[in-house]
């Protein structure tokens, strides 16, 4: 999804999977443990690097912070990579439940509003084609969402 502001250097990634979400932030090879914040609550995210902040707000669903974790790992060819597991809180039973549509709270009105015009577009096809509504209803029933799971801000 296409992001409003623009992005600030080290930027980072974020994806998923049943029981965490694992965001990656690009760091300098000469970067100290001490020029790290990374601050991680049950539904609040903040990670400043060197002093500047890479991600701060509301997560887009609650984790544990006793099990998430953070570390730099080697991402080679001299650089490294701050990694930060949050551990998703598992309430429902349902995989689709479980599934982040984004890191971050502020971003669920974009994401939600991109499916909701995707939508619209397919439906403004579906009536182009003349689809009687027993087959359009039938064919709506059948399909599930495309949308990634990967994020990148």
């Amino acid at each position: 999804s296409e992001q409003t502001e623009t992005c600030r250097e080290p930027t980072y990634t974020w994806e998923q999977n049943f029981n965490e979400v694992v965001v990656r932030v690009p760091v300098s090879e000469s970067l100290r443990k001490n020029e790290l914040e990374v601050k991680i609550r049950k539904d609040y995210l903040r990670v400043a690097v060197a002093g500047k902040e890479v991600c701060n707000g509301n997560l887009a669903k609650e984790i544990d912070p006793d099990e998430s974790t953070w570390c730099l790992e080697s991402g080679g060819g001299g650089r490294r990579l701050l990694v930060v597991t949050l551990h998703k809180v598992n309430r429902a039973a349902l995989k689709s439940a479980r599934e982040w549509p984004c890191l971050l709270k502020e971003d669920v009105k974009t994401v939600a509003q991109a499916i909701v015009d995707e939508g619209v577009a397919n439906s403004e096809t579906a009536d182009s084609t003349k689809q009687d509504a027993s087959t359009a209803c039938a064919a709506s029933v059948g399909q599930e969402s495309t949308h990634g799971a990967e994020g990148t801000q």
